[in-house]
């Protein structure tokens, strides 16, 4: 069953801007992110757009394309993506980091509510963002 997938690509879009006012834009004032392997938890739009300053700052060029989308049915309430991260390991050479988010939008607002993000281990370790 196919579902709409916007959103998805809107977020592959505004964490590869490097723009943390479009990032900031995607979610709802009070969004919750929870990125509890490294305990990158914020609440609120403001939270995260200070998350997503620092996060350019730390990977300039930073790009991530969206591989595959998946929903809950018959009623799509959280919907989910897989991603690859492009960024640079400690050494400057180009790296792909896998992550998985799922996404819980407010309808009324069409933007996120709560998200949850998810990695690939190996691909972690292999650009240096964990050991």
């Amino acid at each position: 069953m196919p579902f709409d997938r916007k959103l998805l690509q809107d977020y592959a879009d505004a964490w590869s801007s490097g723009d943390s006012e479009a990032v900031a834009s995607l979610y709802t004032p009070e969004a919750i992110r929870q990125d509890t392997l490294f305990s990158e938890n914020q609440q609120g739009n403001s939270a995260i757009k200070a998350f997503a300053t620092h996060f350019f700052a730390r990977y300039p060029g930073v790009h991530l394309t969206l591989l595959e989308t998946f929903g809950e049915f018959p009623k799509v309430i959280k919907r989910g993506g897989i991603y690859t991260v492009s960024v640079s390991d400690p050494s400057r050479q180009p790296c792909d980091v896998n992550m998985l988010v799922l996404l819980e939008p407010d309808e009324s607002q069409q933007k996120i509510a709560q998200e949850w993000v998810f990695y690939n281990a190996d691909s972690l370790i292999a650009c240096g963002w964990a050991q």
